[in-house]
């Protein structure tokens, strides 16, 4: 039987200020034999649920319709920097990068980035204005000198002014589709994840619920929502999966999950309106009694959503 800990209390800014703090393994032999006997176990469900971006884009419907303007906001670092640098490889989409700091390394197109306070309401609405986005990716952080206490409010902030924003270009017959990066714990997802996480971070998770009511409320069905489980600081596995299931707790990666949004972006109107849990088919774990592995005996508890 495989052990693993159990999520850690964040002791810092910096870590409660991540989009969902830390999982970790017992040890790193531990992680190995639990991916290879889950790779054993679901390869054909992981087959089934992981469409390869840039092959998918030529093959299918694209969510966005055939247009190809995305604007990413919160890109300066982690999942956005990643998810810029993944759209921007693809050459489906033209990649308009926002972040409160510079992203002059990887953005060379001055016409591409944008420096602005994405909760501020006249800097938003001069930016949807301009780009006149087919799609926009929110999946904005705290900046480390923000502090713990500015967290709370920060996702449903910028969701909120990025809404209001869009809604004027809707009104005048274009609709761009928002995709919410949220996090699994909020919404009807919040027993989904272990109780001493949850206590940890009740505020970063009641923000998201609102973020995404006030999305659902407000925006119709033009929306999709990402719920990741917890993000870890490893390399992509390729393992990653989308499902409806919110019994899907575990870990992925930054990369991974940057993935499953380009695959998004590139796959059929099935996806919009949904609500969408992203974890690594080799990092499903069990949350109660304790928090541990699955063995390989045992069936995954959900089933893959297929891009199809």
């Amino acid at each position: 039987m495989l052990f693993v800990q159990s999520l850690g209390v964040p002791r810092s800014a910096r870590t409660r200020g991540s989009l969902l703090g830390q999982s970790t393994c017992a040890c790193r032999g531990a992680r190995t034999f639990a991916a290879r006997v889950a790779v054993a176990r679901t390869g054909q469900e992981l087959r089934r649920g992981t469409v390869v971006c840039s092959a998918s884009a030529g093959n299918s419907k694209s969510v966005v319709k055939g247009s190809s303007v995305v604007v990413v906001l919160g890109a300066s670092r982690g999942l956005g920097k990643e998810l810029v640098r993944r759209l921007s490889a693809d050459g489906t989409f033209t990649v308009h990068a926002v972040s409160r700091s510079a992203c002059d390394e990887f953005v060379q197109d001055p016409e591409l980035r944008h420096q602005l306070d994405a909760r501020n309401p006249e800097q938003m609405h001069e930016l949807v204005a301009k780009t006149r986005p087919d799609v926009i990716v929110n999946c904005v952080a705290p900046a480390e000198s923000d502090g713990v206490d500015e967290y709370p409010a920060y996702s449903y902030a910028v969701t909120s002014q990025c809404v209001d924003a869009c809604l004027g270009v809707k009104s005048q017959g274009k609709t761009p589709l928002f995709l919410l990066v949220s996090a699994l714990g909020a919404g009807d997802s919040e027993n989904s994840i272990p109780s001493q996480v949850k206590d940890n971070m009740r505020g970063m998770l009641l923000d998201k619920s609102r973020a995404e009511k006030h999305l659902r409320t407000k925006y119709g069905d033009d929306f999709v929502i990402v719920r990741p489980a917890p993000l870890v600081d490893e390399d992509a596995t390729g393992s990653g999966i989308l499902t409806e299931s919110v019994n899907a707790y575990g870990a992925i990666t930054r990369g991974d999950l940057a993935e499953l949004l380009c695959q998004i972006l590139n796959a059929s109107e099935s996806a919009r309106g949904k609500i969408l849990t992203a974890v690594d088919g080799t990092k499903v774990l069990h949350v109660s009694p304790y928090i541990r592995n699955y063995e390989f005996w045992e069936k995954l508890p959900f089933a893959a959503f297929e891009l199809a």
